[in-house]
């Protein structure tokens, strides 16, 4: 929270400075401010980053650090050259881009953190914990995950580096060998000027805002519908489901409703159970109802029942209310708990249904689809205006119009992409389920 604060001060001020009319010492001066506020910002607040992509490149991995580090070390290193007067020009104002990168990618990272805090406090109002059993949630939030679709945005992220790197390597040979003739000044500081332009533009530090932005609005959505989603993974672990496992005791009218709009979803249902004649009379009732029942068997026989589905390539959701086979919550793709299991450790589970009602199930899946279709979208947008401005990077449009690539141009694709995020996010407040009744066809 501290880094958070100071940077979001630190990018204020730079802000406020922007917008002072520069004349006489000011001119000369101002540079020096801001180069001392980004200086602080980057060694402060941005440290973590650098520390994180460290650790990345020295595992051989190019993660998200590595992307908003490089856009930050670009904008900052840009900035420290064109207040020395480098590029003629003073732009000194590609030391705002480095601190805004560095304050975005907290916010991101406070939002996923809020994710996590809000299912602790839920899960504690929801079990009403006593002193004694305290120690449960310390365990449980260091099995949160903290990766909130690390895969997805570091496999983005990767290939981004590597675009960029490419993409500023070309631009550097393509004006000093080739279109040295046409640069706006020396041709070796032009190329220099534009290498460095695209590093700082190709870096969209909303980027970091894709996921936690959709999974905070759609952690409180779900817990106004009693559904506690404990970690930002949860949401794409139970999105991506194909088959659903109801292991429990007693089987009621809500099991059956629950299962009808699970296949009309295109879900697999499997029903495991103790009691046979129930089992029996519940298949019968249900008509198109689960593809497979059994009852009373082992857990190693349900084991098996998972293993058979995941060798298929399918991703396999256990629904557990007795705490009889936790092993399986861990076995399987996704684990959720009913109400009613609320003595099982919490460390097993990733949903917990807290009303102990099964069309809240439905409506957990619903969420993490729209959730999963939201994050690509966020990913499209955080992307776009990055993406535009590549062209005006590079100077490629600096020969006909005269366009080369301003400070401006940057924080304003910031500025909108990280609107666009959020305010896309915001559209999973408005309640689209799907509509969930005791109907059955």
């Amino acid at each position: 929270m501290g880094w958070l604060i100071s940077s979001i001060i630190a990018c204020s001020i730079m802000m406020a400075l922007m917008y002072i009319p520069l004349s006489g010492v000011t001119h000369t001066v101002m540079p020096h401010i801001m180069m001392v506020i980004a200086t602080m910002t980057v060694l402060g607040p941005g440290i973590l980053f650098f520390a994180c992509a460290y650790e990345s490149i020295k595992n051989r991995i190019v993660n998200m650090c590595v992307l908003i580090s490089l856009g930050i070390l670009a904008a900052y290193v840009y900035g420290n050259l064109a207040a020395q007067g480098i590029f003629a020009i003073p732009d000194h104002a590609f030391f705002m881009t480095s601190v805004m990168l560095v304050t975005f990618s907290h916010i991101g990272e406070y939002m996923d953190e809020r994710v996590r805090k809000r299912a602790d406090l839920a899960l504690r109002n929801s079990m009403k914990l006593k002193t004694d059993r305290s120690p449960v949630l310390t365990e449980e939030k260091e099995y949160m995950d903290h990766g909130h679709f690390r895969m997805l945005i570091d496999k983005i992220s990767h290939i981004s580096v590597l675009i960029a790197i490419g993409l500023s390597f070309v631009t550097f040979v393509c004006w000093y060998f080739f279109f040295y003739h046409l640069a706006g000044e020396h041709p070796f500081l032009w190329a220099l000027k534009m290498s460095i332009a695209v590093l700082v533009i190709a870096c969209p530090c909303s980027l970091c805002w894709v996921t936690p932005a959709a999974t905070l609005v759609a952690s409180r959505k779900g817990l106004k519908h009693s559904i506690i989603v404990k970690h930002s993974a949860a949401f794409e672990k139970i999105a991506r489901l194909h088959v659903i496992i109801f292991d429990i005791h007693g089987l009621k009218q809500e099991e059956q409703d629950a299962i009808v709009h699970l296949k009309r979803m295109n879900m697999k249902v499997v029903v495991i159970a103790e009691d046979r004649e129930q089992m029996t009379k519940f298949a019968e009732q249900s008509g198109r109802g689960a593809d497979e029942y059994y009852n009373r068997i082992s857990s190693n026989e349900k084991k098996e029942i998972i293993e058979r589905f995941q060798r298929q390539g399918m991703r396999v959701g256990v629904v557990n209310n007795s705490g009889s086979d936790v092993s399986l919550l861990t076995q399987s793709d996704a684990g959720i708990i009913l109400g009613t299991g609320m003595n099982i450790p919490k460390r097993y589970g990733d949903i917990i249904l807290v009303k102990n009602d099964l069309l809240d199930m439905v409506k957990a899946v619903q969420l993490g689809r729209r959730t999963v279709s939201k994050i690509k979208q966020n990913v499209f947008w955080a992307f776009l205006f990055n993406a535009l401005g590549i062209p005006i990077a590079t100077g490629a449009l600096y020969p006909v119009f005269g366009m080369s690539l301003k400070s401006e141009y940057v924080e304003l694709a910031m500025i909108f992409s990280s609107v666009l995020v959020v305010i896309n996010s915001l559209s999973l407040r408005f309640p689209l389920f799907l509509k969930v009744d005791h109907s059955r066809e």
